[in-house]
């Protein structure tokens, strides 16, 4: 992976994550299914390369 050089920012990495309200169990099982679908065709890679940012996928399990 390539890292961009930033030397003003102090954190290089950090997670992403969606949330939503406890009572939405619907939406958020609709969120983490597209996240998934993103990532299993490619896309969100994409999405990340088209805005300069390295996608580095969560460890599995």
């Amino acid at each position: 992976f390539i890292t961009p050089d930033m030397p003003d920012i102090i954190r290089k990495t950090w997670a992403i994550s969606v949330a939503t309200h406890a009572d939405s169990k619907d939406l958020s099982d609709a969120a983490g299914k597209a996240l998934a679908e993103l990532r299993k065709s490619g896309k969100l890679k994409e999405i990340f390369a088209k805005y300069g940012v390295t996608y580095i996928a969560p460890p599995e399990g």
